[in-house]
């Protein structure tokens, strides 16, 4: 993930914060297990998103069809 500069200073804003309230909190990285289940937990997302999308386009091209269908039959009255 990219992290750009506006969100970069968010988090040191956040953790400035932090330090001033007194809430501060050890940051700990992601062990490898707990990373590959975020990973398969967006690739389900965007699967079910990918199928989501795939199944209105379908729709489309099915009422498009139609319609087409309807006008050529206008056509042949």
């Amino acid at each position: 993930m990219k992290i750009t500069k506006s969100m970069l200073q968010q988090i040191i804003k956040e953790e400035l914060e932090a330090i001033r309230v007194g809430n501060t909190q050890p940051v700990t990285e992601d062990t490898f297990d707990k990373e590959e289940e975020h990973d398969d937990e967006k690739k389900d997302d965007l699967e079910e998103i990918r199928d989501e999308i795939n199944h209105h386009i379908d729709m489309l091209k099915k009422q498009r069809d139609r319609a087409e269908g309807r006008h050529e039959e206008r056509e042949d009255d």
